[in-house]
């Protein structure tokens, strides 16, 4: 069976984005963007390039084997049909971009493809392993490390130049997408139970305590009751003038007959 919610935060754009085809699954989650200029007809640059890669990744799934197939196929389409030119002139730290959680599951393993802070859940009974992408973390605590509004954007602005270089972060893009630099992981299918993909908007529920994951699979928790549970915390937290929810977005398999 397959479950999946995307619950809009305190945005007015939702730029998170799921989507599910022939044994692949993902989850994109779009970097909200450092300014108002917009370069796509779009609600937002950040809702226009997850929606354009989501839309190739399911176009292209019955045409691929495994992930790295998927995500070549979806580029060539993105240089064939997206007007990437319009980017050239843009500064590169207001490029759109996303994190990424890609999975392809066979009768035999899940390959499990990560690009910053998205994450994959694997529930095995016993135990439960949790993969994500870690190398923006030390970046994104250093911008929060400021109470200053002022200097916590400036940081932010500093880490996006980083995006994509040896020394910064990887997230997908339209212009260098950072093929060999995606955390790969597999894991053997058989004793899975389930799976959860997901932003770290939804996965912000068990980092808090609101839900531990151990409950959430032991439970059968729905994914709506899971989601409240989560924004009636972030209502009890007092208003700094900072934005205190965010696009929660998530996929969860329970693994059945389909895949025997």
């Amino acid at each position: 069976m397959i479950y999946h919610i995307s619950d809009i935060g305190d945005s007015k754009v939702n730029e998170d984005i799921l989507g599910y085809n022939n044994n692949f699954y993902w989850v994109l989650d779009g970097a909200t963007a450092l300014t108002n200029k917009k370069v796509f007809d779009s609600a937002s640059d950040s809702k226009y390039i997850v929606q354009s890669f989501s839309k190739f990744f399911y176009s292209n799934s019955s045409l691929s084997n495994n992930n790295r197939e998927l995500i070549s196929k979806s580029l060539l389409d993105i240089k064939s049909y997206i007007d990437t030119q319009k980017l050239k002139d843009l500064e590169y730290e207001l490029q759109p971009s996303f994190a990424m959680a890609l999975v392809h599951i066979t009768n035999r393993e899940l390959e499990i493809d990560l690009l910053s802070d998205c994450y994959v859940i694997i529930y095995s009974g016993n135990d439960i392993k949790v993969f994500t992408d870690e190398r923006i973390n030390r970046l994104d605590e250093k911008a929060l490390s400021f109470e200053d509004r002022d200097m916590m954007r400036e940081q932010f602005i500093k880490n996006r130049k980083l995006m994509n270089k040896k020394d910064g972060y990887y997230v997908g893009t339209f212009l260098d997408f950072p093929m060999d630099d995606i955390r790969k992981y597999s894991f053997f299918r058989e004793n899975v139970k389930e799976v959860l993909i997901c932003s770290d908007g939804f996965y912000k529920v068990f980092k808090l305590g609101v839900v531990s994951l151990k409950d959430f699979f032991d439970s059968k928790l729905e994914l709506q009751d899971v989601v409240n549970k989560l924004r009636d915390y972030e209502k009890s937290i007092p208003d700094d003038g900072f934005k205190k929810t965010d696009n929660a977005t998530c996929i969860k398999i329970s693994f059945g007959a389909q895949y025997e």
